[in-house]
């Protein structure tokens, strides 16, 4: 986290403080906060990200859907279901137009939907959402590739909610997400 500071500090000096280059390092830094649960922190950034950093982008750029995409995450962990909502329906599209089987990260939008869908009481939606999650996953990756592995465990965890949320050595940010997932099935099988 001090690399990324000092990073921050250094691009900021460089480029001016609310450039692309910074908006990158800012959204590094809100991962970073989703990671240590400082949520109000991350959207912070984001927001700055969004409003500030990427104004100069155009509005299809990844960056922009990359942004939406993890502020949606930090609002599902915050409960603003509707904020969420609102930064996949806008990241979605231009994840899915980037290539003809979309965006590697549109796989993760996937799975928010999921968590979305059982917090509206929908397993079978949800199921599908991680469905589309582990199709496009195979598709890109392969069958036996981390990213589609994880995604089988989120299919996985709607009908085992007692499996360990995720596998050894998975990486901290999959480990939180799958965890709203857990969340949210939980207040739907009970």
């Amino acid at each position: 986290r001090a690399l990324l500071e000092d990073s921050l500090a250094a691009h900021a000096a460089v480029y001016g403080p609310h450039q692309p280059q910074v908006g990158n390092i800012r959204h590094a830094l809100a991962i970073a906060d989703e990671i240590d649960g400082q949520l109000s922190s991350g959207l912070e950034r984001l927001d700055t990200v969004l409003s500030d950093d990427y104004r100069s982008l155009a509005a299809g750029n990844v960056l922009i859907a990359y942004a939406r995409l993890d502020r949606a995450w930090l609002h599902l962990a915050a409960d603003h279901l509707d904020l969420a909502v609102a930064d996949l329906d806008r990241a979605e599209p231009v994840l899915l137009a980037l290539r003809d089987e979309g965006h590697p990260r549109w796989g993760s939008a996937q799975l928010a939907r999921a968590v979305l869908a059982l917090h509206r009481g929908d397993t079978d939606a949800a199921k599908l959402f991680a469905g589309k999650a582990i199709a496009q996953r195979t598709e890109l990756f392969g069958a036996d590739h981390s990213s589609t592995v994880e995604a089988r465990r989120w299919l996985k965890a709607l009908d085992e909610p007692g499996i360990p949320l995720s596998a050894p050595g998975a990486p901290i940010l999959e480990s939180r997400r799958i965890s709203l997932l857990r969340s949210a099935n939980a207040g739907v099988h009970h």
